[in-house]
């Protein structure tokens, strides 16, 4: 399935849109990386997250376009007539999807596992140490190796396979996130000052339970 279709179904399950918009609006992360994570679980297929994202940059599609409109379509929220307040929001959509479509081009395609239904492992488990193996495959960042660490001992063990995976491709994208944060801040940041968001953790688990279910 085409990444835009997978994410409009997705996005319509119930629980699902509110849980996106709360990993958005209260922790920074990009609606459509998280349906993109989904999306590559789904089609069993892995990329590299900080050289999507580090390319992502470079194209301003996300920060000098998307997001100005959407904060422009939120202040004109009620100070507009109705139809260009539905205006905004089409427009808004329209570059959503163009985004969508650009993140698939960068899916790595090269010999794709069948695709199987999304969700359709229940039963199915692996152990923490299977998900921090498949972390380590994403990134070779000591720094982000300790914070998916420390992610990883915060969320639920034996679930099933899919939720594993998506677990550790949404951890893979928060810490390509955190190594680019870094890499543009003057000052690193030492060990000791790497914390998990405990509220963040679990609304990553409320989408996952709501997308899955």
């Amino acid at each position: 399935m085409r990444l835009w279709s997978f994410a409009c179904d997705l996005y319509s399950k119930p629980g699902v849109e509110p849980a996106l918009l709360t990993l958005q609006n209260e922790h920074g992360l990009v609606v459509n990386h998280v349906l993109f994570a989904a999306w590559l679980v789904a089609q069993d297929r892995s990329l590299d997250w900080e050289a999507l994202l580090q390319n992502e940059q470079s194209t301003g599609l996300l920060a000098d376009v998307i997001e100005p409109t959407r904060a422009f379509r939120l202040h004109a929220k009620g100070q507009v007539t109705d139809n260009l307040y539905q205006a905004l929001k089409a427009l808004e959509l329209s570059l959503e999807k163009q985004h969508l479509e650009w993140l698939e081009q960068q899916a790595t395609l090269s010999s794709p596992a069948p695709e199987v239904p999304f969700g359709s492992f229940p039963g199915q488990s692996v152990t923490q140490a299977n998900v921090l193996g498949k972390q380590r495959e994403n990134t070779q960042s000591r720094d982000s190796l300790q914070r998916g660490n420390m992610l990883q001992r915060e969320l639920q063990q034996g679930n099933p396979l899919q939720t594993c995976q998506l677990l550790s491709q949404i951890s893979a994208y928060l810490l390509a996130r955190a190594s680019l944060a870094e890499t543009s801040d003057s000052e690193c940041v030492s060990d000791d000052e790497v914390s998990v968001d405990s509220g963040l953790s679990a609304d990553i688990n409320d989408f996952i339970a709501r997308a899955l279910s």
